[in-house]
């Protein structure tokens, strides 16, 4: 026994499991409607080029390959508070290098880094 559960402008349509054949009816089409799509994609590291990356965090321990084994010094931290008072001031310190082979070089270094800032190290005085 059909039961009536379809109901579209007032006529009746028996819902039982079966497909049900709506060709040369007004109920082909469903009018146009306008509608909001909303999404957020929420990460907190974006890779943005092999040896760029944007946090929205403050990092501890990053790990970055570098060509040569010796001491890297920092040239610029985009987020010392000498810039601007209201950044978080990471202390990004120089580093001396291991011979951990990283990112397709033959060494690597271990900084910290403050959320959306630029890091440049480089080795000699």
């Amino acid at each position: 026994m059909p039961l009536d559960l379809g109901r579209i402008q007032g006529i009746c349509f028996d819902v039982d499991g079966t497909l049900t054949d709506v060709s040369n009816t007004p109920y082909v089409f469903i009018e146009d409607q306008d509608r909001d799509v909303w999404y957020a994609s929420l990460q907190d590291q974006w890779q943005i080029a092999n040896d760029w990356n944007l946090t929205a965090g403050v990092r501890e321990d990053v790990h970055v390959g570098v060509p040569r084994a010796g001491r890297w010094r920092v040239r610029l931290n985009s987020d010392w508070e000498g810039y601007d008072p209201a950044l978080a001031s990471v202390p990004t310190l120089d580093a001396e290098s291991t011979a951990e082979a990283r990112d397709s070089m033959g060494a690597a270094i271990s900084i910290a880094m403050g959320p959306y800032s630029v890091v440049i190290l480089s080795q000699g005085r």
